[in-house]
């Protein structure tokens, strides 16, 4: 009997004999690869040379039944193995016993190493093939047993979703004992029964608030009966209610889900408010919301339509949303009362620990200013939690009021789902990278195996169904909310390869793709003639592939022919010489080695290989290479190719600048080249190797007979034709650069020049000298050229760059040139006064003048400007240079004509005083230029008792006043006292100018001078006083004594003094008081009209507010709120009333009162006064608690 892997004697049981050890279907190491379908390299020498390296390569043949099946290339002195021969025993009740070196001779040694060409041969020996039919479980190796031995214990396979029963003859047949004898080749059937623990998922999913998807809840995993239905438990969520759930039986796979769908209740949401100026409540809005949807937009919306109005979580509660609610697990109402638009509030919601902005900021109207918050405006904002109130601000208007919040931390949990534990990374802030944080190892290679079947990564998801999208960290940030990521695992595909021959090389007859896992296949259509069947590799054995196998990888089947002898044959293809031959029998797809070419050659050509096809297509391969069998034999054509041309190319020298030292090209480039992958050297050549040390372009010439040797040091020069190239020495001339000096200034007359130059770039040791030769006098610019005389420097060995300075002559704009006119002066003569010469400069340089001429003309007393006309400016040679220069100034001169003198003369006069006015007309005017006329007459006069200068008016006639200084000699007007009794004495003097009440009464003032002498300069008594009653009020004295002072009168100083009384300003209800006003009358007055002004202003910003809310209602009310209007109506009859008093306090102000008199704190109609202020106080009074009750029907409300 032979017991598994080992017979009796110990020896391996295989069909090869070797370990049944590697994967199912996979191809030996020894056929992955080692071989090329194109051959190998070029360069592989022939059989039994030694190759490069000093080493040589022996031929080891595997041989059955007379035919070669494969060949393989050991170094000399290595090992060689059996693996990947391709052995099919075809001799029935025979399995492979070993190799041997001879026919049925001992075993091989394969530890013996390899120092010749070495042929083995299979030895077999008799025994029986148990194969197994697993019926879909995994796969089992076949068995061999000796003739009539007990079958023994056999393999147990699996099988997802089964329990394996036992083995048995049929299929479904019973077990078959492990005596059973076996006396013949056996299939063996596996029978299963259903398994009751396959495993399945249920994946529990809620529906999404704001639309109609669904979001992954939970996973439950579970087991059951295969092919039985699969069961879920029912859950309980908050909001939710059972939808549906998948009707399905259990996959034997475990593959089975079960999606089980929870949907939201639906509630009702109600947005209604409270009339403005009433207590009726109405509906705005009825909506059917889920279970935790917005209500932004309903709510939104009422806000938008009532800004002022807060919106409450009762009719009488003061507690108000700031922003929308989210719908609760029931029925929710918002109830919106007027609050007013006084106070505009702003929350804002910030980071506490950055704080930073984490929400849109919310406002809202309120006709209160000391709202307050409360808990429930610490809204939820995701990835936050509200901190206490007391870290929130004080909820002010005006400002910005900030709720604060700190960031939460979640965790990201990678669940594996290959049975490793998951990665858990914890204490990750919200909205902070992720990118970094799987350290799984996982991606796109990674893969595990389970129940036999290879599972593939395919990413990671959110979901534990892994349904949906893959989850891309790149880029992303952690949630508002524990992450957990699921990896998915994909079965691969698999795909079985059907090759032409036993050698992968000879390429593929079919292939099926896309192979579900531990699927079946079935043969190709239309198989390879004379096909036996196909074989596959079970570790190193070579046996018929079971097409009821389950596909459990990539599997390779190889074709075995009842024909499988084929030859190799050489055809020299064009060339002469003797062909080579081979005598072997290969087996349809071993390997020949390839022998050399022999003596074969061909005119103008050289053996490059053989190749499968006369033109050269197809495989190719060089000597001593394996060749691929094909059926039908293989045939070798010589390849023939044409000489290689190379060119040898001397070295040049170029680009070299001259440094006064020596240069030479010497050899060449190379003598190495590398063609089609070969190396060739080329030798027998000299190059002529010119050398300089002066600028020059000489030749490296190639001289002598080319030879080319490969790499082995062999003479191929017949394979090539050799080309030359001459070489060139090259020295170039050196740039230098010689730089002159810049300059410039303004022109000035005398030349510009600048000795600086200077060369760069010479040799180190040679000379030359410069000299700057450039000059430049005139306005303008030009080069500051050079001279050069060559020292011990060469001129052909340097090339010369300018880099020639500038002198530059610029007009002169800096120094200031005057060209002055000259001044003339003469007393008034009535001719004009010029001066056209004398003409005078300053600024120009030496020996330059000025040609120029001026004009004016003066005539009357007083001054003009000499102006200078066109002017010329010449050099010392009488050149023109006036272009030159840019800052000239014309300075004028001056024309004066002096006022001539002239004297004016009024007689003397005097006389006692008879009241009449003393004159004199005699006057006289002397020193007029001859021609002119002016009439000159006394105005002298003197009434009383005094002098006075015989003064005169002058009327000019032809002669000018300006141009005259007039020299006054007056008379003297005198009027003498005349001798009268002496004067009665006047009364007091305390005349009352003004009959206002002053505590003194001002004396009269006295005129003020005025600018003429006046002829009276005293008071004249006149017959009676004014009667004007009232006198102005104006400050200013008036030149003339006032109309309303009384004149002195002369009393008998027997009677009492006087009274003067002068008229009372009249106020019509002054009575007989004394004349004055009353500050405090005026305040109140004041008052009364302030307080009528705010009840007006008040009642027309109610109206104006009234109105915008009536068309804020207009879409909802259709119908007038007359108790509303009449309350307006009356607020406005109460503001109207309020004129009265006014009226009333302005008209007993106007008739009690004059501002003019002195002024005192309080009068008898103070009283009047203030009775009429406290009416309109009353009736302010009474408008504001009109107004309070109104307020009062409204609460106080809280945000």
């Amino acid at each position: 009997m032979v017991d598994g892997q080992l017979d009796k004697e110990g020896e391996g049981n295989s069909i090869l004999g070797a370990p049944l050890m590697a994967p199912l279907g996979l191809l030996p190491p020894a056929l992955n690869g080692e071989l090329s379908p194109e051959g190998g390299e070029n360069d592989t020498p022939p059989l039994g040379s030694p190759p490069k390296g000093g080493s040589s390569e022996y031929a080891v043949s595997f041989i059955y039944n007379g035919q070669t099946l494969k060949t393989k290339l050991v170094p000399q002195g290595g090992t060689v193995d059996p693996e990947g021969v391709p052995l099919s025993i075809t001799e029935p009740g025979k399995v492979f016993s070993h190799w041997s070196l001879e026919v049925d001779g001992a075993a091989f040694d394969f530890s013996s190493p390899i120092n010749e060409d070495t042929t083995l041969y299979v030895v077999t020996k008799d025994a029986w093939i148990v194969t197994f039919n697993a019926h879909g479980g995994s796969a089992v190796l076949p068995k061999y047993v000796e003739g009539g031995d007990p079958i023994g214990d056999l393999p147990e396979p699996t099988k997802a979703g089964y329990n394996f029963k036992h083995w048995s003859l049929i299929e479904g047949g019973t077990a078959i004992p492990t005596n059973y004898p076996v006396t013949s080749n056996l299939t063996l059937h596996a029978v299963w029964e259903t398994g009751t623990t396959t495993s399945y998922k249920v994946i529990y999913w809620q529906e999404n608030a704001e639309d109609d998807d669904y979001t992954f809840a939970e996973i439950a995993y579970k087991t059951g009966t295969t092919g039985a239905p699969a069961t879920y438990d029912s859950k309980s969520y908050t909001g939710f209610h059972f939808g549906q759930a998948d009707d399905t039986t259990i996959s034997a796979a475990g593959d089975t889900v079960v999606n089980v769908y929870y949907n939201r209740n639906v509630y009702t949401f109600t947005i209604e408010r409270k009339s403005q100026y009433g207590n009726s409540w109405s509906t705005l809005s009825t909506t059917q919301l889920k279970y935790g949807q917005s209500t932004a937009t309903q709510y939104n919306a009422a806000v938008a339509a009532y800004p002022y109005y807060s919106w409450y979580i009762s009719r009488t509660s003061n507690t108000a949303y700031s922003e929308a609610p989210c719908m609760p697990d029931g029925n929710l109402t918002v109830h919106g009362r007027y609050s007013g638009s006084n106070y505009q509030y702003t929350i804002g919601y910030y980071e506490k620990s950055t704080d930073v902005e984490i929400k849109d900021p919310y406002s809202f109207y309120s006709g209160y200013g000391s709202l307050s918050f409360t808990i429930e405006d610490g809204i939820d904002i995701p990835g936050f939690t509200v901190t206490p109130m007391s870290e929130w601000d004080r909820l002010r208007p005006g400002v910005v009021s900030k709720i604060r919040y700190t960031r939460n931390n979640y965790t990201l949990t990678f669940n594996k789902n290959n049975g490793d534990s998951p990665l858990v990374v914890g204490n990750i802030p919200f909205d902070s990278d992720i990118s970094d944080k799987d350290t799984t190892g996982l991606n796109e290679q990674s893969t595990f195996v389970q129940d036999g079947i290879t599972y593939h990564f395919a990413g990671w998801y959110d979901n534990a169904a892994c349904a949906g999208e893959p989850y891309a960290l790149a880029g992303k940030k952690m949630p508002a909310h524990d992450l957990s990521l699921y990896a998915k695992w994909t079965q691969g595909t698999y795909t079985v390869t059907f090759y032409n021959t036993s050698n992968p090389s000879g390429g593929a007859f079919h292939t099926e793709e896309d192979i579900i896992p531990l699927s079946t296949i079935t043969p190709p259509a239309n198989p390879p003639e004379g096909l036996v069947g196909w074989y596959w590799y079970i570790g190193d054995s070579f046996i018929p592939f079971d097409f009821n196998t389950p596909i459990s990888g990539n599997f390779e089947l190889f074709p075995v022919y009842a024909n499988q002898t084929a030859y190799v044959t050489y055809d020299a293809n064009g060339g002469t010489g003797t062909v080579p031959t081979d005598s072997a029998e290969y087996l349809v797809g071993a390997e020949a080695r390839v022998k050399s070419p022999t003596d074969l050659s061909k005119t103008g050509y050289f053996f490059t290989g053989w190749a499968t096809k006369a033109d050269g297509t197809g495989s190719t391969y060089q000597p001593g290479q394996l060749a691929l069998v094909p059926p039908g034999g293989l045939t070798l054509y010589a390849q023939w190719k044409q000489k290689y041309e190379i060119t040898v190319v001397a070295n040049s020298n170029t680009g070299n600048i001259y440094d006064g030292t020596e240069k030479s090209a010497v050899g060449f480039e190379t003598l190495t080249f590398t063609v089609e992958g070969n190396t060739y050297t080329v030798s027998g050549l000299t190059t002529s190797n010119p050398a300089s040390t002066n600028v020059a372009t000489l030749t490296n010439a190639i001289s002598g007979t080319a030879v080319v040797k490969d790499a082995g040091d062999n003479d191929v020069t017949a394979q090539f034709t050799v080309h030359t190239t001459d070489g060139t020495l090259e020295i170039k001339p050196k740039a230098v650069t010689i730089t002159t000096g810049s300059a410039d200034k303004e022109y000035d007359g005398s030349p510009l020049t600048n000795a600086t130059v200077d060369i760069e770039g010479l040799v180190d040791g040679e000379t030359v000298t410069l000299t700057a030769t450039g000059s430049q006098t005139e306005v303008g610019s030009s080069d500051n050229t050079y001279s050069i005389a060559w020292g011990t420097a060469k001129a052909a060995n340097y090339v010369i760059t300018d880099d020639l300075g500038t002198l530059m002559v610029t007009i002169n704009e800096t120094t200031e040139v005057k060209v002055t006119a000259a001044s003339a002066s003469k007393t008034y003569d009535g001719t004009p006064l010029t001066k056209t010469d004398g003409v005078t400069w300053e600024g120009l340089p030496e020996g330059f003048t000025v040609e120029a001429t001026s004009s004016g003309s003066q005539t009357d007393a007083g001054s003009s400007a000499n102006v200078v006309g066109n002017y010329v400016i010449k050099d010392a040679d009488g050149n023109d240079k006036t272009a030159n220069f840019a800052n000239v100034e014309k300075v004028n001169g001056t024309l004066t004509v002096n006022p001539k003198a002239v004297t004016i003369t009024t007689n003397s006069d005097s006389k006692a005083y008879d009241g009449s006015a003393l004159t004199n007309a005699a006057t006289s005017i002397t020193g007029l230029v001859a021609g002119e006329t002016a009439t000159v007459t006394a105005t002298g006069s003197q009434t009383e008792v005094g002098s006075s200068s015989n003064t005169y008016s002058i009327v000019w006639g032809t002669a000018k006043a300006a141009n005259y200084v007039i020299t006054e000699n007056l008379g003297t007007l005198t009027i003498t006292a005349e001798i009268l009794p002496d004067p009665e004495p006047t009364p007091d003097p305390e005349p009352t100018p003004d009959p206002e009440p002053e505590p003194e009464p001002e004396p009269e003032p006295e005129p003020e001078p005025e600018p003429e002498p006046e002829p009276e300069p005293e008071p004249v008594p006149e017959p009676e006083p004014e009667p004007e009653p009232e006198p102005e009020p104006e400050p200013e004295p008036e030149p003339e004594p006032e109309p309303e002072s009384e004149p002195a009168v002369v009393i008998d100083e027997t009677e009492p003094e006087p009274t003067v009384t002068i008229p009372e300003r009249e106020t019509p209800l002054a009575g007989k008081t004394s004349a004055e006003w009353a500050l405090l009358n005026l305040l109140l007055t004041i008052l009364t009209g302030i307080i009528m002004l705010v009840l007006w202003i008040g009642y027309f910003k109610d109206k104006k507010r009234d109105d915008e809310d009536e068309e804020a209602e207009a879409e909802y009310y259709s119908e007038y709120d007359e108790e509303d209007e009449g309350k307006l109506k009356r607020k406005g009859i109460l503001r109207l009333l309020s004129i009265i008093p006014l009226v009333v306090a302005i008209i007993v102000f106007i008739l009690t009162e004059d501002m003019r008199n002195p002024m005192v704190f309080v009068d008898r109609w103070t009283i009047l006064m203030a009775a009429i202020a406290a009416v309109q106080v009353v009736l302010a009074l009474f408008c504001k608690k009109s107004y309070k009750e109104e307020d009062d029907e409204q609460q106080e409300a809280t945000v």
